[in-house]
């Protein structure tokens, strides 16, 4: 199942990787990424904890089994 963390227990490299990640990712498409916001979006992590995807709410435990399963997927913050 994909697990929380906290994004501050990982090293600043890492940190700053995933920050800039999520920019250009919300930079990408403006429009339909406007709401997301590096301290209160949904952020989601492979299992490198690397920045794969923001989302402005937390899916439900039926959508996150399926994120699992068919993405990689492995942990997400609130924020990054």
């Amino acid at each position: 199942m994909i697990r929380q963390l906290n994004p501050r227990n990982l090293g600043p490299t890492v940190r700053a990787t995933n920050e800039r990640l999520m920019m250009a990712f919300v930079q990408a498409d403006p429009p339909s990424r406007v709401g997301l916001d590096t301290w209160k979006s949904i952020v989601l992590y492979d299992r490198n904890f690397l920045f794969i995807y923001a989302l402005d709410r937390l899916p439900n435990e039926r959508t996150l089994r399926k994120l699992y399963h068919q993405t990689p997927v492995r942990y997400y913050s609130k924020g990054i």
